[in-house]
């Protein structure tokens, strides 16, 4: 209330925003989400890759999720009331065409406010955030499928053409990987939602990054280590979380831990 007797637009942008997040949710079926490993130098590429696949009703999650990109600036204007840091979001309505999709994409950029000089804080923020998501700030692209919206995060076209025929043939291909499959069998059978965390390419990313910094860590993983599980159920009026961590990927991760502080040593 206040915030709308303050600035009545503002207000206005950010009830249309939660209106859009609650049209995305009640048009949704399902999600699969999936988080890639970068290869690219800090800096120049996003450590943040994320591709999605969104299931129901595409043209309405499309439709909301752009409600909630056109308002997002009103939103991040409140979090931002002090004007430390200026942030810019835009969206570009058919940006591109990858394998006969249109694409929407989005874009958030963060810079010290206009007329002034960024602090030491700020700049290394600045590198912090360019690590992170990479020259071009948090950006992404959106679009229908048949049946199916996807969304993406810093990736590249040669992803998005894997996404969208992906999204075209709807199959499953994480399932059917021997390491989730064995991971999968330990958790309950019935749940709502389920995660794989494959903590051995966690660790050997931060290894390559760290090594580009000049630091002496070899690391030597075997292939294909079983991920972390996590899944999600009810328990009569209760939300039970259950964890999955195989024994295989513990004792793989300590014997390369081991031997990579022993290389250093010498």
């Amino acid at each position: 209330q206040e915030q709308a007797k303050a600035d009545p637009a503002a207000a206005k942008a950010l009830q249309d925003y939660f209106d859009g997040a609650r049209a995305y949710a009640q048009a949704m079926d399902g999600i699969n989400l999936g988080m890639l490993v970068p290869t690219g130098a800090l800096g120049q590429e996003s450590i943040f890759q994320v591709v999605g696949v969104t299931h129901g009703d595409a043209k309405a999650i499309q439709t909301a999720q752009r409600k909630m990109l056109e308002n997002q600036q009103a939103f991040m204007n409140l979090m931002n009331a002090q004007g430390a840091m200026q942030v810019n979001t835009t969206f570009t309505e058919s940006a591109k065409t990858i394998d006969g999709v249109s694409l929407n994409a989005f874009q958030t950029k963060f810079s010290p406010a206009a007329g002034r000089q960024p602090t030491p804080q700020e700049a290394q923020m600045q590198q912090m955030m360019a690590f992170m998501y990479g020259p071009q700030g948090v950006s992404g692209y959106t679009g229908v499928v048949g049946d199916n919206f996807i969304s993406s995060m810093g990736v590249s076209d040669a992803v998005m053409q894997q996404l969208i025929a992906s999204a075209k043939s709807n199959e499953d291909v994480l399932s059917k990987s021997p390491a989730v499959q064995s991971v999968a069998k330990a958790l309950p059978p019935t749940h709502f939602a389920a995660g794989y965390f494959a903590l051995d390419q966690f660790v050997s990313t931060l290894a390559n990054y760290a090594k580009a910094f000049g630091l002496p860590i070899n690391l030597q993983l075997p292939a294909d280590l079983p991920p972390i599980g996590l899944s999600a159920s009810t328990e009569g009026t209760a939300v039970r979380v259950d964890t999955y961590v195989p024994t295989q990927l513990i004792q793989s991760l300590v014997a390369a831990g081991m031997q990579a502080k022993m290389q250093m040593q010498a």
